[in-house]
């Protein structure tokens, strides 16, 4: 049996997760996660601790593109690697692009990413989108707990244990 690279299963889940955040498929979506999980901007960061806060966030990022006036939206593997000796957790990076036509509507940025591997599927545990989330909203606002300074006082990392 011939095992799939870590770069081949961190885009299989970018191009199913983003799949079902554009056609607004939340309870796809929400099959795709670990909770609690973290997710985290430039200036912001949240722990989400439930499907309908995931689903408020989603919403929030969907709605976003859709006012930055997106026809579609792609999320493209950069590097993954397995990050244990049981291959259970794959980081990655990877680019996010958001287009009308053949054009970026958006600035593309780039996220870190962390899969878990749970009951023989690859689900998101983490994710770091290095984009201000006043300027495309990631974490919903209402969910968004951590200020900048936090985050550069390390007091996010410290509420993640």
């Amino acid at each position: 049996m011939t095992q799939l690279s870590a770069k081949a299963i961190y885009q299989a889940n970018l191009d199913h997760v983003s799949e079902a955040v554009w056609s607004r498929d939340w309870d796809e979506l929400v099959n795709q996660f670990v909770f609690p999980l973290v997710i985290r901007t430039l200036d912001t960061g949240s722990h989400i601790t439930l499907p309908s806060q995931l689903v408020q966030t989603a919403q929030a990022f969907r709605d976003s593109l859709a006012l930055a006036s997106a026809q579609s939206y792609h999320r493209v593997c950069i590097e993954a690697q397995f990050s244990n000796p049981e291959t259970t957790i794959i980081i990655g990076q990877h680019r996010t692009i958001a287009l009308r036509g053949g054009s970026y509507v958006l600035p593309p940025f780039e996220s870190d990413m962390r899969l878990e591997l749970r009951t023989g599927q690859w689900l998101t545990g983490s994710l770091f989108a290095r984009v201000n989330n006043h300027d495309l909203t990631v974490v919903s606002p209402e969910l968004a707990r951590f200020s900048k300074q936090d985050l550069d006082n390390d007091r996010f990392l410290d509420a993640q244990n």
